[in-house]
């Protein structure tokens, strides 16, 4: 019973932010003010049996890492600095996690709400969002199973690059075109009467003519798309000062020109809405290949397919979904050029199957940090947003953070943070997971500068993790950054790194940095989401690999050199904990 009442009352001396939580229990107001507590009575007691962590390095800014387990575990902090403590849970089992002091304090917490019925200013909820990832993953699937079965069959042919016997470069501005395309099962399909409508240095850019399946083409709208405004799809893909081409080459590679025309094929047609009402774009990778054949005539083609919007309106919120939704498949089309595609020849093997969950990690983890990157470069340099998912407008500088995928990937009930790697794929989570994905990568790419990052994303797939005596990629990312450190070393510092913007946003701090460490932060503020409530209790729930993160300032109340506090395990058979701790 004294554990128990010790677990529903939090009793700490700090003024501290959990910056992330799941399932906390306990109610309360949600101002974000500060709650009075009790202090611990003789009669309530502190933990009779526990564990002492080493002393703690005053450095700032160092790691210190302890394990435990034990019940309870004592951490003593000198007074005066402020603190990032991380508490991971490395048990095979869930664990309850508290911490306790034994004087009184004013707490402040900052949990994971349940997401709002709409995210998007009403123009596409969460449930939509998640639906359009799902059907990007089953059509990934289908082509990757698609090349296991051919394999079996008969050996991909191989090519120079440049040579596939196919040229659209004839193809002239005004005039219409029949496309073969597939559906999300590779099954061919003919997209005719597709009007050239504009053509720049890097892309051409089709509307297609026809409706399809009850979809209209809304044609005259997304010419507008493609060629009016300061936003225009001809002019943000390439002829702008900061444009989508220039960035993510620059950060991810060349794309392979299967068509011989110099140009990536970006098709804007109500074609994917007949597949799925929610894709906005899609790149077909079957059209890659070399072979790709219809009605006894190859016609390979590197193309994006990008869709109008469902109700035919002009406004900022669809213009901006169509920009980073070329941005989006635009590297999926590198991707694709460095996985299966290298030194000209096709490469895939009946192995790879096995790895699809670290293909789908690196694909849409990289498209998902390829956007924010454009962001980032577009805000460096001064532009205004056409739409801003925080406020619904276009009054403020392009940010990094701009992306829904960012602040509610940790908006649910299983919203802590757990390592990313490789992708975790559950139906219910894969929403979140695109933004986890897109977070880490981003922090690498932040950590290690823009050519480290280039190698990684170009790495091809050699080895599975789960093949005995081979680790993969888990060894081959951190050797491919030039780094000593574990993939899970890297994670510690990107939960850091996250720790820190929430902070930041708390503070209010826009612009300016906590720390100057480069393991501990990204590049700029990506002006995260928090959300704060009062709890009237202090323990959270964690499972295996999940961690809850806090931010500590011993008070003024403390007296001595030091302030100690316990962190305590309950509900669980092993006691397993990793503790970080960061002072800033």
């Amino acid at each position: 019973m004294k554990n128990l009442k010790i677990f529903n009352i939090l009793l700490f001396v700090v003024s501290m932010s959990m910056l992330l939580g799941c399932g906390s229990g306990g109610g309360g107001d949600s101002s974000g003010g500060g709650g009075g507590y009790s202090p611990v009575t003789p009669e309530q007691e502190l933990p009779a049996e526990y564990s002492t962590a080493p002393a703690f390095n005053n450095a700032s800014n160092v790691i210190y890492t302890h394990n435990s387990n034990s019940n309870n575990v004592a951490v003593d902090l000198p007074v005066g600095s402020t603190y990032f403590v991380a508490v991971r849970n490395t048990a095979p089992n869930s664990q309850n996690i508290s911490l306790v002091s034994s004087v009184s304090a004013s707490v402040r917490v900052s949990v994971a709400d349940e997401p709002q019925a709409s995210l998007l200013s009403g123009s596409m909820d969460s449930y939509k969002q998640q639906e359009r990832e799902e059907a990007e993953t089953e059509y990934r699937k289908n082509f990757i199973n698609y090349l296991k079965q051919r394999n079996n069959s008969k050996v991909l042919p191989s090519a120079r690059a440049g040579i596939s016997g196919v040229d659209h470069s004839y193809e002239v501005v005004g005039q219409s075109y029949n496309i073969w395309t597939t559906d999300t099962n590779g099954t061919p399909y003919c997209l005719n009467n597709c009007k050239l409508v504009a053509e720049t240095e890097h892309a051409k850019f089709f509307v297609d003519q026809n409706n399809r399946y009850g979809y209209s083409c809304h044609k005259e709208l997304m010419e507008s798309i493609v060629k009016n405004g300061d936003f225009a799809l001809t002019k943000v893909y390439d002829s702008d000062t900061v444009n989508i081409y220039d960035v993510i080459t620059e950060k991810f590679g060349n794309f392979h020109d299967v068509d011989n025309d110099g140009k990536v094929s970006v098709i804007i047609t109500p074609y994917l809405s007949s597949l799925n009402s929610s894709l906005l774009g899609l790149f077909i990778h079957y059209s890659m290949l070399e072979d790709f054949i219809v009605q006894g005539v190859q016609d390979s083609r590197d193309q994006i397919l990008i869709a109008p919007p469902i109700n035919g309106q002009d406004s900022n919120y669809n213009r901006y979904e169509a920009v980073s939704n070329l941005c989006h498949e635009f590297q999926h089309l590198i991707n694709f050029s460095h996985r299966f595609y290298r030194n000209g020849v096709y490469s895939f093997n009946n192995d790879d199957i096995l790895k699809f969950d670290e293909e789908l990690y690196f694909d849409e983890g990289s498209s998902v940090c390829a956007e924010a990157l454009f962001r980032r470069a577009r805000g460096e340099r001064g532009y205004f947003s056409l739409y801003d998912y925080k406020t619904g407008g276009s009054s403020s500088i392009e940010y990094t953070g701009n992306d829904t995928r960012f602040n509610d990937c940790f908006l649910s009930s299983d919203g802590c943070f757990k390592n990313v790697f490789p992708f975790y794929s559950s139906t219910e989570n894969r929403y979140k997971n695109y933004g986890l994905n897109g977070l880490f990568l981003l922090y690498l790419h932040d950590r290690f500068g823009s050519e480290n990052f280039k190698k990684l994303i170009q790495l091809h797939f050699t080895g599975g993790n789960n093949t005995p005596g081979n680790e993969g990629l888990k060894s081959v990312i951190p050797q491919t950054l030039g780094t000593g450190e574990s993939l899970d070393d890297l994670q510690r510092g990107w939960h850091f790194a996250l720790q820190h913007e929430y902070l930041l946003t708390e503070l209010k701090k826009e612009g300016e940095t906590l720390t100057t460490d480069v393991r501990f932060k990204y590049n700029d503020c990506l002006r995260l989401n928090s959300k704060n409530k009062s709890l009237n209790q202090g323990t959270t729930y964690l499972s295996p690999g999940y961690t809850v993160l806090y931010k500590i300032k011993p008070g003024s109340a403390n007296t001595g050199s030091n302030f100690r506090f316990f962190i305590e395990s309950s509900n669980s058979t092993y006691k397993n904990l990793e503790i970080n701790i960061i002072k800033l």
